[in-house]
């Protein structure tokens, strides 16, 4: 029988003729984009099921000795490191080590932790990966914690831990954390009776061939380039984190390929066999303790990853911040192909002109899907307009800006604080989304009589007035 050739094949077909052309020509723009901000280095890597389509590594591991990057140069990649503790917990709970549901209190000291609202609303693992705990974030001196000797986590987690009080109801708002972490990685050791970085070492990388990659800088320290500052030149020590669950992995380019396939090929290594099931990768993904998943929702912050919409096309990954480095990782499993991309220096702008260009390059000539934005008499808009005020906030000095949704014509608009309208897209009930998205990020909803509130892009607001 011949095969026909569908509009998706066609798509593919092309997209493989000119992949050579299209990552040189990538290559060349980041490359441009690394002299235009004068960062010292920055590392690419995609990759699509089966192996990698392009790594790259350019510019200078070090200013002062002016040494050029390789491919063994180590890059932190900071809080992508989430991603690992988020899958570490995941295949835990699948073998039965631990449950994701379970109380916290049932595995680490109940003196760690402070949960005023414990009676109706126990704290969970999954609750501190999806930052919904109630935490807010570290303190600016646990923060800035950086003792060459490696803190065991067990007496890291008794640093300050008057801190970690639920300042929420556990299980209803997105909050980030880098708390969060430390504490669920705490129940993992008890669980599994080893430590943290020797389950991720044994469990994780072992497995995916990860030997360049490690928790510690004994491990990498004559291969990590020099991180630098905002201005690309002044150098950051390294940052020794107080709980290393939270942000402090150091890894290469190929390394980083092989855990982005893991996820492309959903838990499977690449001799075929499953290092954890389809289902927990699928779970890792799926945001589950919200207001907002309460509603239908399982678009936004997993189990250490999180997702975004590129021209309708979902991707999940995370983004890093190393003190000193940048970096962001992104997979698509509906075009099968994935990226990271590293710079050192922490300068936000150049990272995302690369991370723009390659996430553009992915989805170059695939067909966008409309969102069906529904007719706003359908809408209760009586519940949906006015004034909200954030419910929440991640450091205690914030000052979270107001949000205001608007009417014009027969569109509705957000502005938070002084900003620019953004569209809202109305797809019915509390569902609602923005330009290019591919489907709800956001819902507005009513819960037990209260103001309206609007939960999605890690915002937590309430009407205040209509």
């Amino acid at each position: 029988m011949q095969r026909l050739l569908t509009p998706a094949i066609l798509y593919w077909l092309a997209w493989g003729a000119v992949a050579s052309a299209d990552l040189e020509t990538l290559t060349q723009r980041l490359d441009a984009i690394r002299e235009r901000h004068d960062i010292a280095a920055y590392a690419v890597v995609i990759t699509d099921r089966e192996k990698t389509l392009l790594a790259e590594i350019r510019g200078i591991a070090d200013r002062a000795r002016n040494e050029p990057v390789t491919r063994k140069s180590v890059f932190r990649i900071g809080s992508i490191t989430k991603s690992f503790t988020g899958l570490a917990l995941a295949m835990a709970s699948e073998r039965g080590l631990l449950s994701l549901e379970s109380d916290l209190k049932d595995h680490i000291d109940a003196e760690l932790f402070t949960n005023a609202y414990a009676g109706d609303a126990p704290v969970s693992i999954a609750q501190l990966l999806e930052h919904t705990s109630g935490l807010m974030d570290l303190s600016w001196g646990e923060m800035n914690h950086s003792d060459p000797a490696p803190i065991a986590l067990a007496d890291a987690v008794r640093v300050a831990p008057g801190n970690r009080q639920m300042m929420w109801p556990p299980g209803r708002y997105m909050v980030y954390s880098n708390a969060g972490a430390g504490l669920a990685a705490l129940a993992l050791e008890n669980a599994a009776q080893r430590t943290f970085e020797s389950f991720v070492g044994e469990e994780i990388l072992a497995p995916l061939n990860m030997h360049d990659t490690s928790f510690f800088l004994s491990d990498v320290a004559d291969r990590l380039i020099t991180g630098y500052d905002s201005d690309a030149h002044t150098p950051i020590p390294y940052w020794h984190m107080l709980f290393r669950p939270f942000g402090a992995l150091n890894t290469t380019v190929d390394d980083a390929g092989r855990f982005i396939r893991l996820f492309l090929n959903r838990g499977r290594l690449p001799n075929g066999t499953a290092l954890v099931k389809e289902s927990t990768i699928a779970r890792v993904e799926r945001a589950q303790t919200t207001l907002a998943a309460q509603h239908g929702l399982s678009f936004g912050y997993g189990l250490g990853v999180y997702g975004w919409y590129v021209d309708s096309v979902p991707f999940y990954g995370h983004g890093g911040d190393g003190d000193g480095y940048l970096a962001h990782f992104g997979y698509s499993d509906e075009i099968g192909k994935g990226y990271l991309v590293m710079i050192n220096a922490f300068k936000h702008a150049p990272l995302r002109e690369i991370r723009s260009a390659v996430e553009r390059l992915l989805v170059a000539g695939r067909p966008k899907r409309s969102l069906m934005d529904v007719p706003l008499q359908e809408i209760a808009l009586e519940t949906t307009l006015g004034r909200y005020e954030t419910l929440t906030r991640r450091f205690s000095a914030s000052d979270p800006q107001p949000l205001v949704i608007v009417r014009e014509g027969d569109k509705l608009f957000t502005r938070l604080g002084n900003g620019k309208p953004r569209r809202l897209f109305a797809l019915g009930g509390p569902r609602f989304a923005r330009r290019g998205d591919g489907a709800a990020t956001i819902i507005i909803a009513t819960t037990d009589g209260e103001q309206p509130i609007f939960q999605g892009e890690r915002l937590n607001y309430q009407r205040v007035s209509p």
